[in-house]
């Protein structure tokens, strides 16, 4: 049973089901799940879901080209206009080494908030790293289908520390480090410079039972030891 002294912020409906073949069933769980928060009396638990940058037609686009994909849109929308009408945001899972490694082309530093000077300049926006490059997308597509309130939250990040080329346990202590700082700042992106983000880290633990990528993406290894220090501002 829910306790009311245990705070819950989020219930995220699935994770990365759109785009897909559950994708047609995500709203309707949210609204009942919403409503039946709302029977209950309780009004400070948002309900969501996560989505995939692949709802994007490119992942890594200028952010003024980006649109949602025709497999996304619909559902896209009808997702946006519940999360507007309660005031919820929306979570992404938005992963910059996964780009950097799928292109070859995109600076190391670029991917890792450690670029001393812009790297893509779009219309008046300028963009020190990848990451506020893809969440402004996801924004520039979202205002495409009249969506303009919503906010976006960061589900899940990290940098492989092994497993494929291009990982390692340095790349992965600069990366999350340098996320974690920048998130902090409550900079916000240059599209949304007064809209801090939320965010998490991915993940807590290295998956043994898994391979590639996201078998070495944990702070610690599974015996508890850390694979490498985060500092998350805390005393």
């Amino acid at each position: 049973s829910y306790h009311r002294s245990v705070i819950i912020k989020y219930i995220i409906v699935g994770n990365e089901l759109i785009p897909g073949p559950l994708a047609p069933y995500v709203l309707t769980a949210m609204e009942n799940l919403d409503d039946m928060l709302s029977r209950h009396g309780i009004s400070s638990i948002s309900v969501t879901t996560t989505v995939l940058m692949d709802v994007l037609t490119y992942v890594y686009t200028p952010p003024s080209q980006a649109f949602f994909s025709s497999s996304s849109v619909d559902f896209m929308s009808s997702l946006l206009s519940f999360l507007d009408s309660r005031g919820y945001p929306l979570f992404v899972n938005v992963y910059p080494f996964l780009v950097y490694y799928a292109t070859g082309k995109i600076p190391l530093q670029y991917a890792q908030f450690t670029s001393p000077v812009p790297v893509v300049t779009d219309g008046s926006f300028s963009y020190l790293n990848l990451l506020d490059q893809m969440v402004d997308s996801l924004y520039v597509a979202m205002e495409k289908v009249g969506q303009t309130n919503v906010t976006l939250a960061i589900a899940e990040t990290g940098w492989p520390s092994a497993g494929v080329s291009g990982a390692s346990v340095g790349d992965a202590s600069i990366y999350n480090n340098n996320f974690v700082a920048h998130v902090l700042s409550s900079k916000g992106t240059p599209r949304r410079p007064n809209t801090p983000l939320e965010a998490f880290v991915y993940n807590m633990f290295n998956e043994d039972r898994r391979s590639g990528v996201f078998a070495n993406l944990g702070l610690f290894y599974p015996d508890k030891n850390p694979v490498y220090p985060v500092q998350f501002g805390l005393s």
